[in-house]
């Protein structure tokens, strides 16, 4: 529990210290995505609140699928390059973002149809795959290779920490998720007193906000890809 605790309370550092950095990675794909959704939610009203959020879900996981790749490789190199006390720009690390994101696109579909295949047949199967290959975009980013080699490179590297890896990725979704439910009922609480029941700028600035601290568990996933290479490091030196 320590080392778990440990981990995300280095990742918030290096979120909350970088946090310039990695909104702007982050908003080069979610702030149009989030201006076009709530535009959407304007301009094509459906017949209830319920249809306007399943629409919502279903444009955000397209996207989510389709460009979060770009900002996720960018972001993963950055902290790579911060943890090694580098220097780094935006544009280095968008441009790592796009060159990777054909790989990035294949690995993750590949994991998220087993993922979801071990969900079907079990809940726990499909949580063991998850874990399993928790790393895998770590290992895209910054060793290269085609999906079955990373997705091995990731078993490899989640050994003996699976469970450390999945604590913590519940500890992470759950903080976020308990911050965000805060963050919108107090919005929301302030537009009532102002007489205001929606509002397109608060609603994308919002939208875009939350994004941002999505960063934090793709963080905790490099620390636990960094600390799996020093171990191994480590052990070749021994061997040698």
């Amino acid at each position: 529990m320590t080392q778990m605790l440990q981990k995300l309370k280095e990742a918030l550092a290096i979120f909350t210290s970088n946090i310039g950095l990695f909104s702007l990675l982050v908003l080069t794909i979610w702030l149009p995505a989030t201006l076009f959704m709530e535009y959407v939610d304007i301009a094509v009203p459906l017949r209830s609140e319920l249809e306007e959020l399943r629409r919502g879900i279903r444009i955000s996981n397209f996207i989510e699928l389709g460009f979060s790749p770009i900002y996720i490789g960018a972001l993963i190199y950055s902290v790579s390059q911060i943890k090694e006390s580098q220097i780094v720009t935006y544009s280095k690390a968008m441009s790592v973002g796009l060159r990777n994101w054909g790989k990035i696109f294949g690995v993750r579909f590949w994991t998220g149809l087993l993922i979801g295949l071990g969900l079907i047949a079990f809940v726990i199967p499909g949580v063991i795959i998850a874990v399993r290959y928790a790393l895998v975009v770590c290992v895209v980013v910054l060793e290269g290779g085609k999906s079955p080699r990373t997705m091995a490179r990731s078993v490899t590297l989640t050994k003996g920490k699976r469970w450390q890896i999945f604590g913590a990725i519940i500890l992470a979704w759950l903080g976020i998720l308990i911050f965000t439910l805060l963050v919108t009922l107090l919005v929301n609480i302030i537009l009532e007193l102002a007489g205001q029941q929606e509002n397109f700028v608060i609603s994308v600035l919002l939208g875009c906000f939350i994004k941002i601290g999505f960063a934090i568990p793709d963080i905790l996933m490099f620390l636990y890809y960094w600390e799996a290479r020093e171990k191994e490091l480590v052990d070749e030196q021994i061997t040698t």
